[in-house]
């Protein structure tokens, strides 16, 4: 098929850019980079990492920028995974005045994910999480005929959900924090911050 003849994805590397909007008080700051598709070996190690830096209300970044630091009322991450790319962005909104600190602080957190294993409690909360998210795709007629076009129009294997699952489960704190070091260094990242 025509999909076998794509380039290949260039190497992620550092990059930063920033635009001034005079007189507005709110700043968007995203970062981010390319990630490995479903069919990579590290999906599900990846899952849990996205889900633990803020892709859910309990992850750190939430924790920390938002509700210990007050910098922002949002903020999240998000892995997009699609049929021939994927990607990982961190996104929030907020002041001009907390924009350097909150910058700073989403840095933080992702070194801290590089350092240490991810403890085995907030681990366990993450993989509860996915599972219930998972379980819920197979809750009615109609989730499951979407969630099967989904997967359909990703390339992905519905089928493989139960082994998705096993692997999700399988995962320890010393594998996040082994995909940490090579899908959240800083010097792969792009981030852009206008406001």
């Amino acid at each position: 098929p025509w999909s076998a003849h794509l380039p290949g994805s260039p190497a992620p590397r550092k990059a930063e850019a920033s635009a001034s909007l005079p007189g507005k008080n709110q700043v968007s700051l995203k970062t981010g980079r390319i990630w490995p598709g479903q069919d990579h070996p590290d999906y599900a190690g990846l899952l849990l990492l996205n889900t633990l830096v803020g892709g859910y209300f309990g992850s750190r970044l939430v924790q920390q920028v938002r509700e210990k630091k007050g910098y922002t009322y949002n903020i999240y991450s998000s892995y997009e995974s699609y049929r021939h790319g994927s990607f990982f962005f961190i996104g929030c909104e907020t002041s001009q005045r907390k924009a350097s600190n909150a910058r700073q602080l989403i840095r933080q957190e992702l070194d801290l994910l590089q350092q240490k294993p991810v403890p085995e409690a907030e681990l366990q909360m993450v993989k509860n999480y996915l599972a219930g998210q998972l379980s819920s795709q197979l809750d009615n007629a109609l989730i499951v005929s979407d969630w099967l076009k989904q997967s359909l129009s990703e390339g992905s294997d519905w089928r493989n959900t139960s082994q998705l699952l096993e692997q999700l489960l399988s995962t320890s704190g010393e594998n996040i924090r082994d995909l940490a070091q090579v899908y959240l260094d800083a010097d792969t990242l792009t981030s852009v911050m206008v406001g």
